[in-house]
């Protein structure tokens, strides 16, 4: 049971970490089509706690080499979108407008970012599974 409980945590955390994401996403794309600092408000919110979500994920997942590669990849992808919205929302600020191929680049990493989300909860769902299977052998196959 514990197994489970601890990938339980770890989907949960995956998916509150996924709700930061896109928290930031909706803020910017908001702020940027309108320009009031108002629609930023969920962003800087999310912006207050994500590094710390992603660091409980990396803790609950110190065990899992696989899942600690993929979790780099997503804070990777994820600082590299955060450093592009930091730069358009300066800009934005300034009344400047969003060229197309940084606007195209910011959506295909995070595009990037739920693909390899969707893998890694996958696979803790998996193997939460998998533990319940050990435990109690009637429970019923993917």
């Amino acid at each position: 049971m514990q197994w489970v409980d601890h990938t339980d945590q770890v989907i949960g955390v995956a998916y509150q970490l996924q709700g930061l994401i896109i928290n930031m996403e909706n803020a910017l794309r908001g702020h940027v089509n309108t320009g009031e600092e108002e629609f930023l408000q969920p962003y800087n919110e999310a912006k207050s706690t994500i590094d710390s979500r992603f660091e409980v994920l990396d803790r609950l997942v110190s065990d899992n080499p696989p899942q600690q590669a993929r979790l780099a990849t997503i804070r990777s992808r994820f600082d590299q979108w955060r450093i592009s919205a930091n730069d358009v929302i300066v800009r934005r600020q300034k009344n400047g407008v969003e060229d197309y191929e940084s606007t195209l680049q910011r959506k295909q990493l995070m595009d990037s970012i739920r693909a390899e989300r969707s893998v890694f909860t996958a696979t803790e769902e998996r193997l939460r599974c998998t533990s319940v299977r050990s435990i109690c052998p009637r429970w019923p196959k993917e």
